[in-house]
């Protein structure tokens, strides 16, 4: 009899408004985090190499704008590095006599990015149009990806514009991880909101169950007390 009472109070227990509450918003927030966590890793990417696409045609824009007008050679080094620096990419331009890079390493590899330039794998082109090129590549030496653009400009010149893409992939696990955290911490916290919350409605409802569960045993001596608050418990009264 007593193990068939204390499962019944385990069963009731488990069935309580405090556990359905904090399970329902465990399961609501577990929804959320994982719903952002997919979010994350599916789009955000995508989003950042759409953003990295038009930022290098911009530059593309900007960079001819320069060399259509009347700035100086010099000038014209000292604007590419400050947009190379503030944009986070390396720029290289090659005339008939010269080339100019913010990196040496991007020099190096200027064999490389002329070959591909030639190849007729579209896989991963990401736009082709009015003698630009803009495709996403894998560093033969490093393995890093990168988004590379690849342009004649009006006077001749050839522009080669490169953009790490590692470092957003690097931001998606930290970020993904992060959410993990603040779900778990989301969770606890809420749970200890609920117990302190839930008190406060399942407590008249428990006494009403007392004293109903009295009344069935012909016990009239206990009432509910009336609080102050008019809602839906009071109006049982």
């Amino acid at each position: 009899m007593k193990s068939n009472r204390e499962e019944v109070k385990k069963r009731s227990k488990l069935q309580s408004i405090k556990v359905k509450l904090f399970l329902t918003l465990c399961a609501t927030i577990s929804i959320i985090i994982v719903f952002l966590i997919l979010m994350n890793s599916i789009v955000l990417e995508r989003y950042y190499t759409y953003s990295k696409r038009n930022m290098l045609l911009n530059a593309y824009t900007i960079i001819n704008a320069y060399y259509n007008g009347t700035l100086k050679s010099s000038d014209i080094e000292i604007d590419l590095e400050k947009m190379s620096f503030s944009n986070d990419f390396d720029i290289l331009i090659k005339t008939n006599t010269s080339i100019y890079a913010t990196s040496k390493d991007f020099i190096s590899s200027l064999t490389d990015v002329e070959y591909n330039r030639r190849r007729l794998l579209n896989e991963n082109i990401l736009y082709d149009e009015d003698n630009v090129e803009i495709k996403r590549k894998i560093d033969k030496k490093t393995g890093l990806s990168f988004i590379l653009l690849s342009a004649e400009l009006d006077n001749g010149y050839k522009l080669y514009i490169r953009a790490a893409v590692a470092p957003i992939q690097e931001s998606v696990k930290i970020a993904n991880k992060f959410l993990m955290f603040i779900g778990v911490a989301t969770i606890v916290a809420s749970g200890m909101i609920v117990l302190v919350i839930s008190k406060k409605f399942t407590y008249p409802i428990e006494e009403l169950n007392e004293i109903t569960s009295k009344i069935s045993k012909l016990d009239f001596s206990h009432k509910y007390r009336i609080r102050e608050e008019e809602d839906e418990i009071n109006n049982l009264r």
